[in-house]
């Protein structure tokens, strides 16, 4: 045991011994703790409630992500609070983000894997926006490469901490939607967020698919899209166009030009239309990625 100490609830406290620090999301910081009573390890994220707010929109985006199951999420088991700060239980899952994977690699992907990430992101996030709700806070932390035995060379996606719950039955778990954000306040992860997200606006599920569309960019190329951006908008008010773009197949520069529009209704407009929109490349995408043994991580 570290000499990290977390403000826990008695009640917690006997159930959950603290293993280790695993890293930090986009949201929170996140540690492996041990379920005395099952035996099991799971995935902790914690959040400081730096504001009401803060724990509030957390709370939510637990709420939301606990009705689902689904081999694309990383699975939430429990949710609570304690002296300003939020945890939230989760799955262990034994592999590495893929902004881990990414610097791990020298800053991109192979070209198939980047395409398989995206489209098992696709299949996560559908749970979500099929109930109503946008994660916006798609990026590589968000993302994580299972290296375990159980759904080895899946994605999984995390970072449930800013999700909105809009329409749809999400609704009935509580109060009215995401009412706990000021309006014009920018909630989102800096150089994935979608420009009507950056600008404080209502957003849909097509704000994930800009994030995405983003995080497959620089998968591809290994340039941060907030980096890429400036040049290759070049002052369009939609469109961008990304024909030519070193390592970019034609058909995926236009899937991802579709996706990057700065008009949302210009992008699929959520993430089952954005699969099938993969679907119809012809860019072949493995079922699997290639997961690396983990005595070579």
């Amino acid at each position: 045991m570290g000499k990290t100490v977390l403000p826990f609830p008695d009640k917690q406290n006997a159930i959950y011994e603290l293993v280790k620090v695993l890293g930090h999301g986009d949201t929170g910081t996140l540690y492996e703790v041990y379920h005395r009573r099952l035996r099991v390890l799971r995935t902790l994220e914690v959040v400081q409630g730096k504001d009401e707010h803060v724990l509030r929109r957390f709370a939510r985006g637990a709420a939301v992500a606990a009705q689902i199951e689904h081999p694309n999420l990383m699975r939430v088991y429990d949710y609570f609070e304690h002296k300003g700060y939020g945890y939230l239980i989760m799955e262990r899952v034994v592999g590495e983000s893929l902004d881990d994977r990414m610097k791990r690699l020298g800053g991109g992907l192979p070209g198939d894997e980047a395409l398989a990430v995206m489209r098992d992101a696709c299949r996560g996030l559908w749970q979500l926006h099929r109930v109503g709700a946008v994660h916006r806070g798609i990026s590589p932390r968000a993302l994580v490469l299972s290296l375990g035995p159980e759904n080895r060379g899946l994605i999984k996606l995390c970072g449930f901490g800013i999700v909105r719950a809009a329409d749809g039955p999400v609704m009935q778990l509580g109060d009215e939607a995401d009412r706990f954000t000021p309006e014009g306040v920018y909630i989102g992860v800096p150089g994935y967020a979608a420009p009507e997200q950056a600008a404080g606006q209502l957003v849909t599920p097509a704000a994930d698919v800009f994030g995405l569309a983003a995080v497959t960019f620089e998968g591809l190329t290994g340039i941060p899209w907030r980096e890429a951006e400036p040049q290759l908008r070049a002052g369009r008010a939609s469109a961008i166009n990304l024909d030519g773009v070193r390592d970019l197949p034609d058909d995926v520069a236009r899937l991802l030009g579709m996706c990057l529009a700065a008009d949302a209704n210009r992008r699929p407009e959520d993430a089952m239309a954005l699969e099938g929109e993969l679907l119809r490349l012809e860019t072949h995408i493995p079922e699997f990625i290639t997961a690396p043994p983990l005595d070579q991580l």
